[in-house]
């Protein structure tokens, strides 16, 4: 920084020449000086001087429209609406100090400053004549009328006015302290009440009289008001007191804390942490307290604003100690501050020194240097600044925009009963710049300030407004989500407490300049906020199981739960007492009013809901409420699951979020055991793997509990003679053996635990469809296993072991018998296949013991084995490519012979007695298989015992098919026709006969119509036997590499040589003949080519 006018942030000010026509300030010239905002503070008195400036020249001007859109002419008249950028002759040594509009058209309609926010009115706002702005912002205007001659005249003044030029000092504004301190020097007390009297207003304004009375006051009860206004600050004891603490106290003033201990509104303590020099800035917002602490003051004169050679301009100088690292965050560069070498600053230190020496006589250079160097020491700056303003006639005092509510809420009730009070902050968008605000709301038809009020002593009025500041949003981007959206702009803001709730309420605001003129107000509404709905009740419950006979199987209901409701007792009483508060554990305790969002109306209720009961407590009167609910009924074992709900209900019947809670109970009753069947089930069939999965399924309990026992035949100690079959000396039949093991328990045969091992360590839990139970066993497994199911109570306790029942299962066998044999023949005339399917290799015993009906007539079991027959056609003989036949059961040849033989016989006639194709081979595979293996034996009733243990796969549950055998030796055979192939017809036979590539030869073409073709599987296809003879020679054959040409299409190609002295024209005789698949020639037939 190189130029001595201080940036706005650090120093500014603005100037009013009131003539004494208005109505509110009295004759003279209003100065307002701006500083100490951020991190600076004056270290001395600001020192006032009346300077004269001097015409200048606008470099340029630029128009833009309402949409934006830059013009070359300033034209109103076609505009109607423009913004205009100047550009100011201003630089280090000069500054644009008054701007007149001048409108020869007299259709100007307004003018405004903008700021340098854009469209945001720095606070000059005029609507007629004279045109004339004076500002620390004056590079932008905003015109609105219908002129089209606009022009712009600048007025400015350079820095060295105060030494070379027309200069007369007008006054010096110290802070009302005397002495010497930390961070100010030359403080004058006796100056602040002259400069109060002097400005005092010469009305009350809108918040003393928001009824529109113009009631005048004098200056003496200004005096009164401002000196109430020092003594009722609550920080640092008072303003005086903070002042004191702030200039004295060793961090930079910026950086010091208030610390008070307060009471907020419900009586709760707190502790404010306020910034001191903050709130000393927030107070001189009002006018008479500016002027008292040196920040405002009144001159009896009015500058010279028509060039007759007066002053016009104030010129301020002031001493600042600074942070230029704060202001660096802020985008304002003064690091070069540090080691201050602008121009003037010597000069324009010793104007300020001159002045306070004059006003004071004393000389106050050795305070100040002092204050300077320590200052510096700090790591700080301090250095001198100018800033200049031109008094300017009243201009329109600011109006604010119709406010948006934003942070709507309720007070704390502080009496026991529902708030009646609300809070309502307000968002005014694009605010010009105002510095109070006056706020009033119509009761009755009346409109009452809503403004704390201050006792004065000996005043007339007895009480006057505490001022509303005008607040400034920071970051609007939270307003604009809350309301939905808006424009991103800051917004001025104001606030109300404890608002009476009577419904909408109409409000009037008002706005002040720096001055404390206050514009136009603005009318507006606000609403009680919305009543918060009551929080949702905290459910507890304790559950009293009922007595249930464990023998009934009817539904019956497991319990009850029992609730207690605790209404606590009124306010200002504790809510329980000590006794009390020991059953607070276990109840539902219902807020009391101060225990809940504040605007909340006390809680009439609590509603209670479960399955088809629901009961409602009031909850008005306080002590404890017992509650019952019963629970549903449940069947034997089954586990309920059902949601406790709850809500509360206000006074104004506006129920809370329902509370939910889940409920899970068990009927206590000892678990069902599921019944012994009788009969095998099937694990899955063996299979490549090494294991095989067993799956057992049974009706259950969602969420039950099982656990599943293994045994064998030897757990259950089952003796030979249980097990004996009636063939003698064959091994039992896995059937046989599970029948008896099922059998000893339904014979209630009592099997020691120890013969069981357990299989689930894991219990099996059941589901909406029942249980299911899987597990593997070992392919090769041949013995019956013994599964037993054991459900568990809620407790995890089991049942008698001994009377759960127990299930067989067995893993399929997987070996079949040896491969039988196939023989057939065909019979040439109709082809048919005759096939014969033998074997011997079953066990004759076995097969006895399993199917004995089969050896005796009358006796149970006569399933046969049975035979499957595989064919392949033509070069395939691998059965894996074979389709099956014929599948069907077989018979005994001698049912008394060992080994016993079974065969079978079947006619493959081709399919519709066409019999086979001729001249293809048909390969055949036979296979044979035992009978299914019984679940049980033959003659033996087999018992599925409903609600038992059972297989989801229905084929398990049936007898299981037996694996094949491997397949026989093939058997191949043909149909060969009796009859060699018939002579041609040579009706049917034409030659085409040609000339060949050589001279001795002949080509002949040879095409047969109807000739016989073979089927694409046969041995071969048909071929043509062709002689041919030349005059006078032997018969010769016509071969194609030593065979028969091929007779597939019809066609036979040849070539024929033509012996020595041998016309080629000569006829040539053929003879022709048809070659079978199997080779065999037929008749020949002759003709001449």
């Amino acid at each position: 920084m190189s130029s001595l006018f201080a940036p706005p942030e650090l120093l500014s000010a603005y100037a009013m020449a009131e003539d004494g026509s208005g109505p509110d300030l009295p004759f003279g010239t209003h100065l307002r000086i701006f500083a100490g905002f951020g991190a600076s503070f004056p270290l001395a008195p600001f020192a006032v001087y009346k300077i004269v400036s001097q015409p200048s020249e606008l470099l340029d001007v630029r128009v833009l429209d309402r949409e934006g859109r830059p013009h070359r002419d300033l034209d109103l008249a076609r505009l109607g609406v423009a913004d205009i950028q100047l550009g100011l002759h201003d630089d280090d040594n000069w500054r644009t100090v008054r701007l007149e509009l001048i409108d020869p058209d007299a259709r100007l309609e307004g003018a405004a400053v903008l700021g340098p926010r854009g469209r945001r009115f720095a606070g000059l706002v005029r609507d007629e004549p004279r045109w004339l702005f004076s500002g620390p912002f004056m590079h932008r205007l905003h015109l609105w009328g219908s002129s089209s001659q606009l022009g712009i005249n600048p007025w400015r003044v350079p820095w060295y006015e105060l030494f070379e030029g027309s200069h007369e000092l007008a006054g010096v504004l110290a802070l009302p302290i005397d002495g010497e301190y930390t961070w100010y020097a030359h403080g004058d007390s006796t100056a602040a009440e002259g400069r109060v009297e002097r400005g005092a207003p010469q009305r009350l304004n809108p918040m003393d009289r928001p009824d529109g009375q113009d009631v005048g006051i004098s200056s003496d009860q200004e005096l009164r008001r401002v000196a109430a206004m020092l003594a009722s600050g609550q920080l640092g004891g008072g303003l005086e007191t903070l002042l004191a603490h702030l200039v004295d106290d060793r961090p930079p003033p910026w950086k010091q804390h208030e610390h008070q201990p307060m009471q907020d509104p419900n009586g709760k303590r707190q502790v404010v942490r306020a910034p001191r020099l903050g709130t000393l800035q927030t107070a001189v917002m009002d006018p008479g307290l500016a002027r008292h602490f040196g920040f405002a003051t009144q001159f009896d004169d009015l500058p010279d604003l028509d060039g007759g050679g007066g002053w016009d301009t104030l010129a301020i100088v002031g001493l600042l100690a600074l942070d230029p690292r704060e202001y660096l965050r802020r985008g304002l560069d003064l690091t070069a501050l540090h080691d201050d070498q602008r121009p003037g600053t010597h000069a324009l230190l010793e104007s300020l020194m001159w002045a306070l020496e004059n006003s004071s006589g004393l000389d106050p250079r050795p305070a100040i240097a002092e204050r300077m160097r320590f200052v510096r020491n700090e790591g700080l700056v301090a250095a001198p600044f100018l800033t200049v303003v031109a008094p300017v006639p009243p201009w329109l005092p600011p109006t604010l925009a119709r406010p948006q509510v934003v942070d709507h809420r309720w007070q704390s009730a502080t009496d026991g009963y529902p708030s009646r009070l609300y809070r309502a902050s307000l968002a005014f968008p694009q605010p010009q710049v105002a510095s109070l605000a006056a706020l009033a709301a119509q009761f009755d038809g009346e409109w009452t300030a809503r403004h704390d009020q201050l006792d004065i002593a000996d005043g007339d009025p007895g009480q006057r407004a505490v001022p509303r500041v005008v607040g400034h949003e920071t970051d609007p981007s939270a307003r604009v989500r809350g309301l939905g959206g808006g424009a991103l702009e800051p917004a001025g803001l104001l606030s109300d407490k404890a608002i009476p709730d009577v419904g909408p309420l109409d409000y009037r605001v008002w706005a002040s300049d720096m001055f404390g003129r206050f514009g136009q107000p603005v009318d507006f509404t606000v609403e009680p906020p919305p009543r918060p709905v009551p929080p949702p009740p905290v459910l507890r419950y304790h559950l009293e199981r009922a007595e249930i006979d464990p023998l009934v199987s009817a539904d019956e209901s497991p319990g009850v739960i029992r609730l207690m409701v605790a209404t606590p007792h009124p306010f200002p009483a504790s809510r329980f007492t000590p006794a009390e508060s020991q059953l607070l554990g276990s109840a539902i305790v219902v807020p009391r009013i101060d225990d809940l969002a504040a605007g909340s109306w006390t809680i009439e209720s609590l509603t209670l809901k479960l399955g088809g009961s629901n009961r409602t407590v009031g909850t008005t009167d306080s002590g404890f409420t017992e509650v019952e609910l019963p629970l549903p009924r449940l069947s034997p074992q089954q586990r309920g699951r059902w949601t406790l709900t709850g809500y509360f209900t206000d006074t104004t019947g506006v129920h809370s979020e329902v509370a939910t809670l889940p409920i899970e109970v068990t009927d206590p009753r000892p678990p069902k055991v599921y019944p012994t069947g009788i009969g095998l089930f099937w694990s899955s069939a063996p299979g490549p793997s090494s294991e095989v999965e067993l799956m057992l399924t049974w009706p259950a309990v969602d969420g039950s509990k099982h656990r599943v026992y293994l045994s064998d035949q030897q757990g259950l100690r089952l003796r030979p003679q249980d097990v004996a079959e009636a063939v003698a000396g064959v091994a039992p039949s896995r059937g046989r053996v599970a029948a008896a093991g099922c059998r000893r328990v339904l014979d209630g045969g009592q099997i020691d635990r120890t013969a069981f091992r357990l299989l689930t360590e894991s219990p099996v839990v059941a589901g909406a469809d029942g249980a299911v139970f899987t597990t593997r066993l070992p392919r090769s497994l041949e013995t019956v296993q013994f599964l037993r199911i054991v459900p568990l109570g809620p407790d995890g306790a089991e049942p008698p072991f001994d009377s759960c029942g127990i299930v067989a299962v067995a893993v399929p066998d997987s070996r079949g018998p040896v491969a039988p044999r196939i023989d057939g023949h065909v019979d040439p005339a109709t082809g048919a296949a005759t096939l014969r399917v033998v074997t011997d290799g079953f066990d004759r015993s076995a097969l006895q013991r399993d199917e004995p009906g089969l050896f005796d007539p009358g006796v149970a079991g006569t399933e046969p084995p049975r035979f499957r027959i595989r064919r392949a056609a033509g070069q395939v003989a691998d059965p894996v490519y074979a389709r099956v036949l014929r599948e069907g059961p077989m018979q005994i040849l001698n049912s008394a012979a060992t080994p016993a033989v079974f065969e079978a016989t079947f006619l493959d006639d081709g399919g519709a007695g066409r019999g086979l194709e001729p001249f293809v081979r048909y390969v055949y595979w036979a296979e044979v298989r035992l009978p299914p293996e019984r679940r049980i034996p033959a003659g033996v009733t087999l018992l599925d015992p409903p609600g038992g243990v059972t297989v989801p796969n229905p084929a398990a549950r049936q007898p299981h098919p037996r694996p094949l055998s491997p397949p026989s030796a093939p058997r191949v055979l043909m149909h060969l026709p009796p009859n060699p192939p018939d002579r041609p017809d040579v009706d049917t036979i034409t030659v085409l006969r040609e000339p060949g590539d050589a001279a001795d030869e002949v080509k002949l073409t040879i095409t047969v119509a109807d000739a016989p073709r073979s089927r694409a599987l046969a041995i071969g296809p048909y071929r043509a036997a062709i002689w041919y003879q030349w005059p006078g020679h032997t018969i010769r054959p016509a071969m194609v590499e030593l065979a028969w040409p091929e007779l597939s299409d019809g066609v036979v190609p040849i070539v024929v040589k033509v012996p020595v002295a041998v016309d080629p024209d000569a006829v040539l005789g053929l003879r022709v003949a048809f070659v079978d698949p199997a080779g065999r020639i037929g008749e020949i037939a002759s003709l001449n080519v």
